[in-house]
């Protein structure tokens, strides 16, 4: 079985990128060190395996665009 999430990503005024899936927000990415982006979870009682997956995907993205 194969779950579709939808991944939204918007920045906010403070520079860090909110991380919304299926319009529930999971966390920020914010790159606190300068060199690349990291993840700060929202709302750990309600992440699946298939959220992390999902959340792991979109930062490496981000991360190659950044490098």
């Amino acid at each position: 079985m194969q779950v579709e999430l939808q991944v939204e990503l918007k920045k906010d005024n403070l520079g860090t990128i909110q991380v919304n899936i299926d319009g529930t927000n999971f966390g920020v990415f914010d790159d606190a060190m300068g060199d690349s982006f990291a993840f700060y979870p929202r709302r750990n009682e309600q992440i699946t395996g298939d959220h992390y997956i999902a959340i792991g995907i979109a930062l490496n993205e981000l991360n190659d665009k950044k490098n």
